[in-house]
């Protein structure tokens, strides 16, 4: 290893989103499609890898825990984000507890 790190940062809503610095440019890559995903669904554009790689045999985005909590950490709205892509993004499960989540607002 010589050292050379890789950063990854994602245009979203008009700003830079910084994802990190990676020791490979593989990992790096890795991330900026795993959040490319999460803020853009299935239609994100110029994705490093095939999207067949984030998949899982259902053929949803696989999570991504990790890119989740950064996105949060670094401010941005992530109910707002999976709403936004609510049919390419959120997986049965997530629709699933925003919706149980929702009725018992409304239940109040």
């Amino acid at each position: 290893m010589d050292g050379t790190r890789w950063r990854t940062d994602i245009g979203y809503g008009g700003a830079a989103i910084r994802l990190g610095s990676f020791d490979d440019e593989i990992l790096a890559a890795v991330a900026y499609d795993k959040a490319a995903l999460l803020l853009r669904g299935k239609g994100a554009p110029r994705l490093n890898f095939p999207l067949a790689n984030y998949l899982d045999a259902n053929g949803d985005i696989v999570r991504d825990r990790k890119i989740e909590d950064l996105l949060i950490e670094k401010g941005w709205d992530y109910m707002r984000v999976l709403l936004l892509n609510l049919h390419s993004t959120m997986q049965t499960s997530d629709l699933t507890l925003f919706m149980i989540h929702a009725q018992a607002l409304t239940a109040q």
